[in-house]
């Protein structure tokens, strides 16, 4: 797997945190990035356990050893994502920026969409020698997408109190459009996947896999990016406003 693109988008989210930054005076996004990296242990188990399968990790051509790939991959991938889409949040909800920022979702979705069909449209290799492939209907797997979920329902339908810290509105509705962009961004890379042949779904045991019928297909891409992709990637939020963590660093 190549991973000059994942590079360049750490360096995006580092030129996020810091326009952020000096833009409103908060370290927000930085705190954000930092919770969202701590999950890099869970993506090494999933690796190492041979639940995700990726057979090389270069960078520009160069073999990267195991841990910087995994640092890399979990900055580029949920750090940059959440950061990403919190920006957008922000910008949302407040009326003077709502226009600039729906052009800039749109544009930064069409340019995503871009990249992923720069490198052509391929044949899927269903039950192949693929870069990378992973399980998604173990029982752990299940169970931890299952408790996460319901973590973050919880966050949604507490009325005051989340964990150690009171929840207010503006801390719950920045919430909402956080998830709902997470959602949107998370269906428009699915679904340029797809259509590149770069995500499929197969049924089987590892090592011996076949394509999955239309309708399961559709249901796991779907659970794909709405509980394995916006839901856990929300996780990092909720816990920073129920353990007031943004708070303590604003104050």
């Amino acid at each position: 797997m190549n991973f000059n693109l994942k590079f360049f988008l750490v360096i995006a989210l580092i030129g996020i945190i810091l326009y952020d930054w000096r833009q409103n005076k908060r370290l927000d996004y930085l705190l954000l990035a930092i919770l969202c990296a701590a999950g890099t242990p869970i993506e090494g188990y999933v690796q190492l356990s041979g639940r995700r399968v990726i057979q090389t990790s270069t960078l520009f051509g160069w073999q990267m050893p195991f841990l910087l790939q995994l640092t890399i991959q979990s900055l580029a991938d949920s750090s940059f994502d959440v950061v990403l889409m919190l920006f957008f949040a922000d910008r949302l909800i407040e009326k003077e920026t709502r226009r600039n920022a729906s052009i800039g979702f749109i544009v930064v979705s069409v340019i995503w969409l871009g990249i992923l069909m720069s490198s052509g449209f391929v044949s899927p290799d269903y039950g192949g020698d693929v870069a990378s492939r992973r399980v998604i209907s173990g029982t752990g797997e299940l169970a931890v997408v299952l408790t996460v979920t319901i973590f973050v329902l919880q966050f949604f339908l507490t009325e005051d109190r989340f964990l150690f810290s009171d929840i207010s509105y503006e801390e719950k509705h920045r919430g909402w459009y956080l998830f709902g962009l997470l959602i949107v961004y998370g269906a428009i890379g699915t679904v340029g996947m797809y259509v590149t042949g770069q995500r499929w779904i197969e049924i089987g045991v590892v090592g011996d896999t076949v394509h999955a019928s239309w309708i399961v297909e559709t249901l796991g891409l779907v659970y794909n990016f709405t509980f394995e992709y916006a839901s856990t990637y929300m996780v990092p939020y909720v816990v920073a406003v129920g353990l007031a963590v943004f708070q303590r660093f604003t104050d």
